[in-house]
């Protein structure tokens, strides 16, 4: 596996954000879905051969139980950091200086929302070489108050990297890269939506809605 620290990237040509036009249209693709799910319909939109799949995975998939060393240092499958509530996962890597700090961000935005119904937030580091429990301390204490009961952050083993990242992303990844997306969990836990890059915390919340 090629190291993180010199290949990790949001998966954007040249690591520049992409267009704002471009994210306007995803977003209007993704709002169209979420307004059929509100509706009743649950139905998502259809989606180039070309592209990953995004919107409302069909059927929702279980992980495997892949086993990740959480920030407070106890090593924990996957399943069990779902927690049988809904859950918000995201990819990042504490190294990362351009788009992980507003994934940080929006995560801790958003754990700190009051709910009817609680809903985690998980952020899972794909540098296994450099990410351990001190370092995802460190950069969720950079977002301010911290929610460890909301949000919480964890890392796999090298062995699982790539195989959670395709799962998540619901296409072969190129290693050491990741995206903006989030995906979400069920609370019987299993990975139901997937939505694009950086989709806004109004998006989000009303997604979340969608599905309580």
């Amino acid at each position: 596996m090629t190291s993180v620290r010199t290949t990790a990237s949001s998966d954007r040509t040249g690591g520049e954000p992409r267009e704002p036009r471009h994210l306007a249209q995803r977003r209007s693709l993704l709002g169209a879905a979420l307004t059929l799910a509100l509706g009743g319909g649950m139905a998502g939109p259809t989606w180039s051969r070309t592209e990953p799949p995004l919107g409302w995975a069909r059927p929702p998939t279980p992980p495997v139980p892949w086993k990740l060393t959480a920030a407070n240092g106890a090593e924990v499958a996957l399943p069990q950091l779902l927690n049988g509530r809904l859950t918000a996962v995201q990819l990042m890597f504490t190294g990362c200086t351009t788009s992980c700090s507003a994934q940080g961000l929006l995560f801790a935005t958003m754990a700190a929302r009051r709910r009817a119904q609680p809903v985690g937030w998980l952020s899972i580091s794909i540098d296994v070489l450099s990410d351990d429990p001190a370092r995802l301390r460190t950069w969720q204490r950079r977002f301010g108050e911290q929610h460890p009961a909301h949000w919480q952050a964890a890392v796999p083993a090298m062995r699982d990297v790539d195989a959670i990242n395709a799962f998540l992303r619901g296409t072969p990844a190129r290693s050491g890269t990741h995206t903006n997306q989030v995906f979400v969990f069920d609370r019987q836990g299993r990975l139901a939506y997937r939505t694009g890059d950086d989709p806004t915390p109004d998006f989000l919340e009303q997604l979340l809605q969608a599905m309580a």
